[in-house]
């Protein structure tokens, strides 16, 4: 994996929802070393002021620089809400028991290489993750029922569409 350096002046904190490019970087290098295959939603880090807010401009990164040769994923260069991503660390890690929680290392300040390396091989290979796996394949089932037709989330769009015709 390739070392990219950083612009000159910018932090290695995370705000606003927006990761470092250390942080990005020890993503990379976790994914790396978990061995597995993945979707990875990145978006490019932000300058960011003496505040500690992050700026419009983003810095000039090439995500495509991190991977190594013959990485097993898709990454794609765009970004989620992070208030959305809070709301599904809080229903999906702590509600739902859907996924797993990254440990923030204190010194670093953000979730290191090892940690990501950690939960991934843990969500994929050891009983932890079988029971998620097991628990998001009811989940999908039951989503799956809940979309077909006569159920009862087909019913509600359907309901919701009938009463904008009528």
């Amino acid at each position: 994996m390739k070392k990219v350096r950083r612009k000159e002046g910018t932090s290695s904190k995370s705000n606003g929802g927006e990761f470092s490019t250390e942080q990005i970087q020890e993503i990379a290098l976790g994914l790396e070393r978990s061995g597995q295959r993945f979707l990875w939603v990145v978006r490019n880090p932000s300058e960011i002021d003496d505040n500690s807010l992050p700026s419009s401009d983003s810095i000039d990164f090439d995500i495509e620089a991190l991977m190594w040769e013959g990485y097993r994923g898709l990454v794609v260069k765009s970004w989620a809400p992070q208030v959305e991503v809070h709301i599904n660390k809080v229903l999906l890690v702590e509600e739902m028991k859907l996924a797993t929680p990254m440990e923030m290392a204190e010194e670093e300040g953000f979730v290191g290489a090892g940690e990501v390396e950690k939960r991934i091989k843990a969500l994929m290979d050891l009983e932890e993750g079988r029971e998620i796996r097991e628990k998001c394949w009811e989940m999908r089932k039951k989503a799956l029922v809940a979309w077909a037709e006569g159920g009862s989330s087909w019913t509600a769009l359907s309901n919701l569409a009938n009463s904008w015709t009528t």
